[in-house]
């Protein structure tokens, strides 16, 4: 589980570093306006993606031993895929209402949403951690240990919350 939040780690600050210097053109670099936080947005998908790519190069198994699973994984993943979706789309919108004001605007939208991110991933991190903890613990009839795990978690992430307060 540690691969994929510091590949996303490392895209987003690639992200909030290129993030100025393609959109205002610092250091001799021409300046790109909106296009250069897109610009900087795929560099960041492209440094998360290289993080990641080292551990996909495994073979994969026939296709027709995951057709079985899709009906299955789409069924529990729709509420997902429509609150993210949801969410882009919110963003989306922002950014076109900021674009009528200034690049600036759409800039300060795009930096707040990185430095969000900062928070939500280690909660994210906690979320797929204690989930199989739970299920496996709640399989064992060991309600105890669900209890315990229940029970220290909302520390664990109020910790976070209050330490990524105190930075910003």
């Amino acid at each position: 589980m540690k691969t994929p939040m510091v590949a996303q780690i490392a895209g987003a600050i690639t992200n909030i570093i290129l993030d100025p210097i393609l959109i205002f053109g610092m250091f001799g670099i021409h300046k790109f306006g909106i296009a250069g936080a897109a610009i900087a947005t795929v560099i960041g998908q492209i440094v998360a993606a290289l993080v990641v790519m080292r551990k996909a190069f495994v073979r994969s198994p026939e296709k027709s031993c995951y057709l079985p699973h899709i009906k299955r994984i789409y069924q529990l993943g729709i509420p997902n895929i429509l609150m993210q979706s949801a969410y882009t789309f919110y963003i989306f919108g922002l950014n076109m209402i900021l674009a009528g004001f200034s690049d600036q605007a759409v800039t300060a939208l795009g930096l707040y949403y990185k430095w969000q991110s900062f928070f939500f991933i280690p909660l994210g991190a906690l979320q797929t951690c204690i989930v199989p903890v739970i299920s496996f613990n709640y399989a064992a009839k060991d309600q105890e240990r669900c209890k315990a795990v229940l029970k220290r978690i909302p520390d664990r992430g109020n910790g976070s919350d209050v330490s990524w307060n105190v930075v910003f």
